[in-house]
């Protein structure tokens, strides 16, 4: 869970690198609409992946709030890309009954557990959204995590196609906000 937000601070120390103090304050003065209930879509998810309860209630209830977020946006630069990969994402955790399926066998990729032992299928894991289904079992799995980076940084998360396309909306956000008029030629 604590990956994605992480990400989202490395993109943003790289937009700041290369725009500079100018294009934080650019991003300050404009904000997305409807912060609130971007807020309310994170609380949601994250008292889902605290308690480990009402998962496919609260999931509903974050994609309300993200959709309304993104609506109120959606003429801003990345936010489409942004909305089809919630969508991707809660298609998929709808699927299988408000979590994000995760295989044994990415697991193992990933390093978490050691090869030839595996987690039993079904168990979700802590302080994420995943629970472990392998294959035959998932719905949606081609949607599901199963992303690495590659060497050693594969063991900080599994990603999914639609974390994929958050990030890229996020990441086209936050350079045609930042970059600001100064920068438009240099496209």
């Amino acid at each position: 869970m604590i990956i994605l937000p992480l990400t989202l601070l490395v993109m943003l120390v790289a937009a700041t690198l290369r725009f500079g103090w100018a294009g934080l304050v650019r991003l300050a003065l404009h904000p997305p609409q409807g912060g609130l209930s971007a807020l309310l879509a994170c609380g949601a998810q994250a008292l889902s992946v605290w308690t480990h309860q009402y998962r496919l209630v609260l999931l509903i209830v974050s994609a309300i709030f993200l959709a309304t977020f993104c609506w109120q946006n959606r003429n801003r630069a990345g936010f489409v890309v942004l909305a089809i990969g919630i969508m991707l994402n809660v298609s998929v955790m709808v699927a299988n009954g408000g979590t994000m399926p995760i295989s044994s066998i990415t697991l193992q990729r990933m390093q978490s557990i050691p090869t030839g032992s595996s987690v039993d299928t079904g168990v979700a894991l802590a302080q994420s959204k995943d629970r472990v289904l392998d294959d035959g079992r998932a719905r949606l799995v081609w949607l599901s995590d199963w992303l690495l980076l590659p060497g050693p940084f594969a063991r900080l998360a599994a990603w999914s196609a639609g974390d994929a396309l958050m990030l890229a909306g996020l990441a086209r956000l936050l350079w045609y906000t930042m970059k600001g008029e100064l920068h438009d030629r240099t496209l």
